[in-house]
């Protein structure tokens, strides 16, 4: 198996994609009457008409029935859920007058999938078949490729066009017995727009396709994506506490911050998750993931991870200098004008654009809305810390977010809506007249707006002040730079004390084992003395001894016989007793004397060996001297940044670390305080500063390279993919966060540029499937993947007996399968920081774990830990009594009969209602949500509540990323039906999902006994009344 293998694979899913065919706003195309481009119908001067056709209203039942037919699964339950809705065969876009052109026409691919299996052909000749679609379709419409025009049109479609088309259709689908009727939509768009050609296919198929064929050209972080094996130098940040504290080392402190309210920084996990990011990623390319339970801060990190990014541009322009960020201008002539754009200097390209994306359409609006929002930032009050916070705000107008804004921080681009609004409410206007038509100049070109508040506008007025904007940012820069030393000074100081965490804590142990061996010695010298002592007196008892018998030989020399020779020659009697008692007495006395050698001997032993202990005492005096201003240092570095910076001791992360638990660690915010986050938020709003007047004292630069950008997005133009870079860096340095869904990712950035988009944070990723986020991934140098493996997974509509077969075809390992893994997963197996889920017989590595709680009052949050998470997530809120609800959280046992295989009970239902009406009457007023596992279920709640305010009612997806003070979660399954219960027990996900959408109250609506037999159900109810 290879990389390569585990793209194709990936592909071959995509070809079964079954796109959505919207049947509420289609109409069927009338055989009878004339067709619609052929009637008269005015449009608006500066709009055009498009028509979409569709052939076939297809239920997407009937094309699973067809796959399951091919590939049966035994395992299958027979209970699961029908895929609902319908989709099509194809679709064509014809112009006002019905003419196609040469890229209107999209085959829907999973027909010449279906097609290729019944004719039991090899999976691989669906790619062929489908290069060889638009030659087909150009011949079958009559449409003739020049060298001149790259995208010509045909002939008005007639109903004859039609008739062959449907032939062509039933064809290939054979297997499709209904009948296969043309239904259409007609639009207006504006005139320039290029069309958004109709994306029947996968969002990722062309992605897919272009990685494969580009193989070669894989980016560092899609081969680090695809590495067959997980990465194996793991740090365990739960189980291993000191990996934990080297996380949150000040020196990977960024100096940027979010400007919210100072009294509250990042959490201890929040706080090293976003100084991982910058330690990991931050100089380099690479992969991150970071995995966020429910209510742990995911968005709040986010924030501090922009901030820091446009810091570092911030500092990047300082030192290329506001006059050298552009270079010499480039004219390039398209269609009926041109455009004049100025390369961006290389040092901003590819490193600080941020992209904002997710699987989830909610989770990218809520981080595009909120980051230009006043009130998510300390702007207003009494004792606003931000008063003055402002980043071209008379511009991020209130129609972007629906709230007052204080910046142009972020736009959504995903879809061609997105960037038509964005265009109009930011970039540019033009006149009209009464009847909002355009009002054009001789030329038939509309003209601007000039009175209109727009960027362009500000841009053109402010082109010829470059002298005063170059002023004002040297004050900006000036300014910036010295918030900066000002930080550095804090950060040294905190680095210091944090990096001698390690010798204190040796030292603490160095200190107790040096006090045992100064005791030991004090008790060895004292040994030393008492032997001394007795050695001294044994000496001089000795030495009188000796002192004695040296009197007696000096004595009894005196008595030595006269004529002493002779009497020794003959050895006379005298001779004999003088000399017998003579040897005697020098013979005890060379006794003593060897005593005395001896003793003294051993006296200079011990007085060396007392000095000895002496000189140890000393060096052990010393180093407890060392270790004791060692001490004196390390408090003193506390004391100052408690004192100088006003941080409190308990975020001070000091010697008592180890002692503390886990659970109270991750409610602290290291080195946090309100001063240094103030500092560290005025560092990144002086950041702005400084981009806001180097645009102003770039506004020529600036107005044309955004002119050409927003030509380019719209479809007015096409440029080279160096241009394409220049043209989106420049916008990134004004406006930056783009925001986007996975699908739409690859037509915002329709040229492959490997590492264009300096960093990608994919929120939600733990229900993306993997194959969602590979090209975005090859587009981008830097990737922060945040999620949940526990919560809502990817949603796959082809058959598992399909993806399986799939598998064995390309020989890919089943843990590629979007039935086994997510974009989050893959991310995390390759994070080297993160920690262990779940028990002995499944356990699954995930990445930096986000673990303290802010959003669930108990028991959801108890239960929601002890199914998911190991106990290991923190509350980090406190419960409070308020009497506007029908009581505290509980279930209501409802023992209903169901009928047929629905598994509505109907008796929940009716429970629903008058729950719900108890709930207003008491006086809550506030959103409830109603989720059930089944969608049947959560249908027919829908109908049972569709006119009350502020309630709704769905699955599990529909509330991915959502929270409401109340949440009613109907269980529904037909008594007799365990395998329904086993399925929506099978894993923690469901029950996860749903009782952390709940901040407040869970009223929970079933069978108590039937469901009580099930894991995780049975952990709720024993901690529910």
């Amino acid at each position: 198996m290879t990389q390569k293998d585990i793209l194709h694979f990936w592909r071959n899913v995509e070809i079964f994609n079954l796109p959505d065919l919207d049947v509420k706003n289609i109409k069927l195309l009338n055989g009878e009457n004339k067709l619609p481009w052929e009637t008269d119908k005015s449009t608006k001067k500066d709009k055009k008409r498009i028509y979409t056709l569709f052939f076939g209203k297809v239920s997407k039942e009937n094309v699973i029935k067809q796959i399951e037919e091919l590939f049966p699964d035994e395992k299958e339950n027979q209970w699961k859920e029908k895929t609902i809705g319908f989709t099509c065969l194809s679709s064509i876009i014809l112009d006002e007058k019905g003419c196609p052109d040469a890229k209107s026409y999209t085959l829907a691919s999973f027909v010449l999938g279906l097609d290729v299996l019944k004719k039991c052909r090899e999976i691989s000749s669906v790619y062929r078949l489908l290069n060889n679609v638009s030659d087909e379709y150009l011949e079958r419409f009559n449409i003739l490729k020049t060298t001149d025009d790259e995208n010509p049109k045909g002939n008005s479609v007639t109903r004859e066009f039609i008739e062959k088309e449907i032939a062509y259709l039933r064809s290939i689908s054979q297997w499709n017995d209904a009948e296969i009727k043309v239904y259409f939509t007609e639009k207006e768009v504006g005139k320039n727009i290029e069309v958004d050609y109709a994306f029947l296919n996968s969002f990722f198929l062309d992605d897919l396709n272009q990685l494969i064929d580009d193989y070669t050209e894989l980016s560092s972080t899609v081969q680090s994506y695809l590495t067959l094996q997980p990465t194996q130098k793991r740090f365990d940040l739960i189980k291993n506490k000191k990996n934990l504290f080297n996380t949150i080392n000040p020196e990977q402190l960024t100096e940027g911050k979010w400007p919210s309210t100072p009294k509250y920084g990042l959490c201890t996990a929040q706080l090293g998750a976003v100084n991982t990011i910058f330690k990991e990623l931050g100089n380099s390319s690479g992969i991150q993931g970071i995995n966020g339970p429910p209510g742990t801060g995911k968005t709040t990190l986010l924030l501090d991870v922009i901030a820091q990014v446009i810091v570092d541009r911030a500092k990047a322009i300082l030192n290329i200098g506001i006059d050298n960020l552009f270079e010499k201008g480039e004219k390039i002539d398209i269609k009926d004008k041109y455009l004049y754009i100025y390369p961006l200097n290389a040092i901003l390209q590819k490193n600080y654009g941020i992209v904002v994306a997710s699987n989830n359409n909610s989770a990218v609006e809520n981080i595009s809305k909120e980051l230009p929002q006043a009130k998510k930032i300390d702007k207003y009050g009494e004792n606003a810390a931000f008063p003055y916070a402002d980043y071209f705000g008379e511009y991020a107008k209130e129609e972007l977010t629906g709230d007052e804004n204080w910046g142009i921080l972020a736009a959504a681009l995903g879809n061609s809506k997105n960037k038509n609004k964005f265009n109009n409410l930011f970039w540019k206007s033009f006149l009209k007249d009464e009847k909002g038509n355009l009002i054009g100049n001789g030329k038939n070109k509309a003209i601007i707006d000039e009175n209109a508040i727009n960027f362009y506008n500000y841009l053109v007025k402010n082109q010829d002040l470059q002298k005063q904007h170059q002023d004002n940012f040297e004050i900006a820069k000036k300014e910036f730079i010295s918030l900066l030393e000002e930080f550095k000074i804090f950060k040294n100081t905190a680095i210091d004390f944090h990096n001698r965490f390690d010798d204190y804590s040796k030292n603490v142990q160095r200190k107790t084992d040096l006090e045992k061996l100064k005791d030991e010695n004090k008790n060895y010298e004292d040994q030393l003395n008492t032997e001394l002592q007795k050695l001294t007196s044994e000496q001089k008892r000795v030495e009188k001894e000796r002192d004695a018998l040296k009197t007696s030989l000096d004595a009894i020399n005196t008595q030595k016989p006269i004529f002493f020779f002779f009497h020794k020659l003959f050895n006379t009697q005298s001779f004999v007793k003088w000399n017998n008692e003579i040897n005697q007495v020098w013979n005890e006395f060379n006794n003593i004397s060897l005593e005395l050698k001896q003793i003294n001997n051993e006296i200079k032993k011990v007085e060396s060996e007392k000095s000895n202990i002496i000189n140890r005492l000393k060096n052990i005096q010393i180093e407890l001297e060392q270790i004791e201003e060692f001490k004196r240092e390390y408090e003193n570095l506390k004391t100052q940044l408690c004192k100088d910076y006003q941080i409190e001791k308990v975020n001070i992360f000091d010697e008592n670390f180890y002692n503390k638990d886990l659970k109270d660690i991750h409610l602290l915010s290291p080195y946090h305080s309100e001063k240094i986050a103030k500092l560290r938020s005025k560092i990144f709003l002086k950041a702005l500063d400084v981009h806001k007047f180097t645009i102003l004292a770039n506004a020529k630069q600036f107005k044309n390279n955004l002119n050409a950008f927003f030509d380019m997005i719209l479809g007015r133009a096409k440029v080279s993919d160096e241009l394409t870079t220049t043209l989106w860096d420049t916008f990134f340095f004004c406006i930056p966060v783009v925001s986007t869904s996975l699908a739409s990712a690859s037509r915002l950035f329709p040229n492959m540029i490997k590492n264009q988009i300096g960093w990608l944070l994919i929120d939600e990723a733990g229900q993306a499937t993997p194959q969602s986020a590979v090209g975005l991934i090859q587009r981008s140098k830097r990737c922060v993947i945040v999620g949940d493996p526990l919560q809502v997974e990817p949603v796959v509509t082809i058959p598992k007996s399909l993806v399986d077969k799939l598998i064995s075809y390309q020989n890919v390992e089943s843990n590629w399968s979007p039935y086994n893994t997510s974009v989050q997963q893959l991310a995390d197996r390759i994070s080297q920081y993160g920690t262990l889920m779940g028990n002995d017989e499944y356990s699954i590595w995930t990445g930096f774990p986000l673990r303290t709680h802010r959003r669930c009052f108990n028991p959801m949050f108890d239960i929601a830990n002890e199914i998911a998470y190991n106990n290991q997530m923190v509350k980090g809120t406190e419960d409070k009594e308020e009497c506007e609800y029908i009581g505290t959280s509980c279930w209501f046992d409802v023992k209903g009969s169901g009928s047929g295989d629905s598994q509505v009970i109907r008796e929940e239902i009716e429970l629903l209602k008058v729950k719900v009406d108890e709930l207003r009457e008491n006086g809550y007023k506030g959103k409830i949500y109603v989720i059930s596992p089944f969608k049947l279920v959560a249908n027919e709640c829908e109908k049972i509540l569709k006119f009350y305010e502020k309630v709704q009612c769905g699955t599990i997806h529909t509330f991915q990323g959502k929270e409401a003070d109340v949440v009613f979660l109907v269980l529904g399954s037909h008594p007799e039906k365990e395998g329904t219960r086993k399925w929506a027990s099978s894993k923690p996900n469901m029950l996860n999902v749903a009782l952390t959408r709940a901040k407040k109250r869970c009223y929970v609506i079933g069978n108590k006994e039937l469901w009580s037999q099930q894991p995780y159900f049975d952990v709720m109810i024993n901690k529910m009344e």
